[in-house]
């Protein structure tokens, strides 16, 4: 009887143990996206953005291009009215471009519009500091974590962001920016996500 009873109690522990050797761990999860997207050089992005205010919401269908260290552009796909609308960014300098062709150089620069829409600002801003990254990694799910950071600056309207990821492939799902209040502003979600994609340089000129 008493071997009966070791021999059932050894089975479970082993049924115990052998389930958890596939979960991944929280760490494990926090390390993999680390190690992707610490020295990400470059991407392209399919994705869907929303932008909110007290009196409306926007939805764009763009597509994003990015190569390190400060090459950027965005390509508006849809409404229909201003698609092949966008802009690139490319050694500090600003090129607005609408669908008709016509482009502007701009000499300013817009701190907060990169941090609000592509991935690798969000990042940037998340890992730029031992205390950013400990007071505000967010939670993780079977499925997903999300990741949350501070963004500085003094903007009411672009305060925090959160970041959440696909647990299974790694890849972005939902870059949210928030306002002071706590209430998103901007939601970009990813419809397609390629690391370390190489970009047609022409898209920067």
């Amino acid at each position: 009887m008493k071997k009966s009873i070791v021999a059932v109690c050894a089975a479970v522990v082993l049924m115990i143990n052998l389930a958890g050797c596939g979960k991944k761990s929280q760490h494990d999860v926090y390390k993999e996206i680390y190690t992707r997207y610490n020295e990400m050089q470059s991407f392209y992005a399919e994705v869907s953005i929303t932008v909110k205010n007290e009196k409306m919401s926007s939805e764009y269908i763009a597509r994003q291009f990015y190569e390190a260290p400060d090459k950027f552009s965005v390509v508006v796909d849809s409404p229909e009215e201003v698609a092949g609308s966008g802009y690139t960014a490319r050694e500090g300098k600003y090129t607005l471009k609408s669908g008709f062709g016509d482009e502007k150089v701009l000499d300013i620069v817009f701190p907060n519009e990169k941090n609000t829409i592509f991935v690798c600002d969000f990042f940037e801003e998340y890992y730029k500091s031992e205390e950013t990254f400990l007071e505000t990694s967010g939670g993780i799910t079977e499925k997903t974590t999300t990741l949350s950071c501070y963004l500085g600056g003094s903007n009411p309207k672009r305060f925090m962001q959160s970041l959440e990821v696909d647990n299974k492939t790694y890849l972005p799902l939902k870059l949210t920016t928030y306002d002071i209040d706590k209430k998103p502003v901007v939601v970009v979600k990813f419809l397609g996500f390629i690391r370390n994609a190489k970009p047609d340089q022409r898209l920067f000129d």
